[in-house]
């Protein structure tokens, strides 16, 4: 959660925010169950629930906290009401936390949800689409809002000429069997990716996972610590990664 919405929830639950920008993430953090809670705080004020981050928290082997593979996301319907919205969104997230959080990770897990107005979801919605319409379908919300604010600095004071890069990242993987490439389809396409699937001379059923990306460095070495522990999670092989650039050419009315 930004700090700019830590208003929305009552003092005792704001004490127990665990602040994150120390270790390069910008947003606050809670524990299970108290999760449960801030979800249901911002259900009640009327703020939607677009996705989720989750870490690991520090230990004797790790310093600092670290970002899980376990990310939720979700969209607005098209013609679903903003009320009917919000309290799906936070149904979603508490029941994705209670079945699959909880069972696979423990207790022992910090949940950093993203949360927005109405308004606020309309704005960046109009921007992503006026940014890259062709791309649009294929990247989610949760990322998009990151790409939106990332790129705002040319609308508040653009240049004479600029463009606007969106980064595709593509990453690769093989399974032996059907069963293990549709498993891991539905994992994936839950926490925001665009999946294809084919099969090779092998045979192997391949898997091609694309989602966007900003060019900051933190960012890229988090999506690639992600992608191999995905790999082993899901049981499969890692093939590899690749990175387009889509340039929007921008300039002087």
């Amino acid at each position: 959660m930004e700090e700019k919405y830590l208003g929305i929830l009552p003092s005792h639950l704001q004490q127990q925010g665990i602040r994150l920008h120390e270790y390069g993430y910008y947003q606050y953090a809670w524990g299970y169950p108290t999760i449960r809670e801030v979800v249901s705080v911002c259900r009640d004020g009327g703020f939607a629930l677009i996705g989720c981050e989750f870490f690991l928290p520090p230990n004797e082997e790790r310093k600092e906290p670290e970002a899980t593979i376990d990310t939720w996301y979700t969209s607005r319907n098209r013609g679903e009401e903003w009320g009917q919205f919000v309290h799906r969104s936070a149904s979603e997230l508490i029941a994705y936390i209670d079945t699959e959080m909880v069972p696979s990770r423990g207790l022992s897990f910090w949940s950093s949800p993203d949360v927005v107005d109405e308004e606020h979801y309309n704005l960046l919605s109009e921007l992503a689409r006026d940014f890259h319409p062709d791309v649009y379908p294929l990247l989610s919300l949760r990322s998009l809002t990151a790409r939106v604010m990332y790129s705002l600095v040319h609308l508040l004071e653009p240049p004479a000429a600029y463009e606007i890069v969106t980064r595709i990242v593509t990453h690769r993987f093989a399974f032996s069997s059907e069963q293990q490439a549709q498993t891991a389809s539905a994992y994936l396409r839950q926490r925001g990716y665009s999946v294809m699937s084919f099969v090779d001379d092998a045979p192997r059923w391949q898997l091609q996972a694309s989602r966007d990306y900003l060019p900051i460095a933190w960012l890229e070495e988090r999506e690639k610590k992600r992608v191999l522990r995905m790999a082993e999670r899901l049981g499969g092989e890692y093939l590899g990664s690749e990175f387009t650039e889509i340039h929007t050419p921008s300039g002087e009315e």
